[in-house]
């Protein structure tokens, strides 16, 4: 028996994404080593997808001016 914890909620939601593409948000790992601490992790059709969170921020404030 595993008593290993799975995470819950992982699945990628609408509000995840805000509006905008999956693409736009995609993470691209800005430090080069891809531990920026900005990414946010989420299952896409059971694959990981990673959001950038600093994209998903300027994209936003780019929006609303």
């Amino acid at each position: 028996m595993s008593t290993r914890k799975t995470p819950k909620d992982l699945e990628l939601k609408p509000e995840d994404l805000d509006g905008f593409d999956i693409k736009d948000l995609k993470c691209h790992a800005c430090s080069g080593y891809g531990n920026c601490g900005y990414r946010m992790y989420r299952l896409l059709d059971g694959k990981p997808v990673l959001i950038c969170q600093v994209r998903k921020q300027q994209l936003i404030e780019e929006r609303d001016q």
